[in-house]
């Protein structure tokens, strides 16, 4: 079960696929020759599939870039903060 923000109604059933499907991370940002740092560099989001879910099609959405109205049209991922470990590979195998 899932609560959000989006889902007025509460809790929803919501199947989320095992596998991940995408990976966002730290990235550096530059915006009109404007360099945003990367805040946090072991911050990662780990994005699964998830079945559709009740939305709100228009919310306010704030950000680095400003605050403005967006359009919600479906639900696609689910992404979970993540941290990552490096494995280095050597002749012979992993270490």
């Amino acid at each position: 079960m899932l609560q959000d923000e989006f889902s007025p109604k509460g809790p929803v059933t919501v199947k989320v696929n095992p596998v991940p499907q995408e990976l966002c991370l730290p990235t550096v940002k530059v915006v009109n020759g404007k360099v945003t740092k990367i805040v946090n560099p072991v911050a990662h989001l780990l994005c699964f599939q998830v079945s559709p879910t009740p939305i709100i099609p228009r919310v306010w959405d704030q950000n680095q870039f400003g605050t403005s109205e967006i359009v919600i049209k479906q639900t696609r991922w689910l992404c979970l903060p993540s941290t990552k470990r490096v494995v280095t590979t050597v002749a012979g195998g992993r270490h």
